[in-house]
């Protein structure tokens, strides 16, 4: 009898772990995102408070490669999270392959370029090198001092046994990464340039960017009002190239139209009835008090007086 409850104890034990190495999901800020290795949650958790979470995530693993798409999203919210706006007039054509909105924000910004043939690729695995691009255009864009401090490109990536695989396009952005400490290598003294990387490594990754950059976002009243008009635009633009002449009739109707965020061009359904304005915004989707949304001045115009 002895033996047998041994044996059940064991069984028992086994399981817990197996179920908590294969799951280890981990609940941030309401959120349970999947598959979030225990050395990632920190890193996931600062990129949750700097609102660069793409809203899909909560519905995807953490463990898997991060497409193009879904980087770009990231980076366009990172903009926004240090700036508090984003470009009012954007092109919604700029890649041949027409992908979401966010990369058409993101090479308005100048922060992606796109391939040779002009298309973007959004649901192709995104290369590390290309992820540091992205990064160092964002730095640069915000922060032209911190590049120009940048240490000689060869000095910096020449401790690194595979520097030579490295894009001659991506040399000074994978060497501005080291500098900063954004990244390290592997243990293997490698940067895995040619290499995907999963949606809790990028995660990671841009957080150590953005904290170079600032001690954090911006308020969040003003991301809010900068995202609203942002889904106001896309939904125009969505409703334009589909020879829709109802125009949106007021930004609470664009926050609550219920887009498909894996494409902001994707067709939007109506919204339920509801007395309280809903943002969806990096990686949640918030209830918010209209006093938290509008000025006091907004009110007032909002009020008639």
């Amino acid at each position: 009898m002895k033996n047998f409850k041994t044996y059940v104890v064991s069984i028992l034990a086994f399981t817990i772990i197996l179920s908590s190495s294969l799951t280890y999901g981990q609940s941030f800020n309401g959120y349970a995102y999947k598959n979030v290795a225990p050395w990632y949650e920190i890193g996931v958790k600062e990129a949750e408070a700097w609102k660069v979470i793409p809203e899909r995530f909560r519905k995807l693993s953490m463990d898997q490669p991060i497409t193009r798409g879904e980087f770009a999203e990231s980076i366009v919210l990172a903009y926004l999270s240090l700036t508090g706006k984003l470009p009012e007039d954007w092109d919604g054509n700029r890649f041949t392959d027409k992908p979401n909105a966010y990369a058409n924000v993101a090479s308005t910004l100048g922060l992606v370029s796109g391939y040779d043939d002009g298309s973007f690729r959004s649901s192709g695995l995104i290369k590390r090198e290309e992820m540091f691009a992205m990064i160092y255009k964002l730095i640069a864009k915000l922060d032209e001092s911190g590049v120009a401090e940048a240490l000689s490109t060869d000095e910096v990536l020449a401790y690194f046994a595979d520097a030579m695989q490295i894009s001659a396009w991506a040399k000074d952005a994978t060497a501005l990464m080291v500098s900063r400490e954004i990244v390290s290598g592997t243990d293997k003294k490698t940067l895995e340039p040619k290499q995907n990387t999963t949606r809790a490594q990028a995660l990671v990754i841009l957080n150590n960017a953005l904290k170079t950059l600032s001690d954090g976002p911006v308020s969040s009243r003003t991301i809010d009002r900068s995202y609203k008009a942002f889904l106001e635009t896309a939904y125009n633009k969505n409703n334009a190239e589909k020879n829709v002449a109802e125009p949106v009739a007021s930004v609470e109707v664009v926050a609550t139209k219920g887009f498909n965020i894996d494409s902001l061009y994707a067709n939007a359904v109506e919204p339920e009835a509801s007395t309280t304005p809903v943002i969806s915004r990096g990686g949640r989707r918030d209830f918010r008090s209209l006093e938290e949304i509008y000025t006091p001045e907004e009110m007032l115009v909002m009020l008639g007086n």
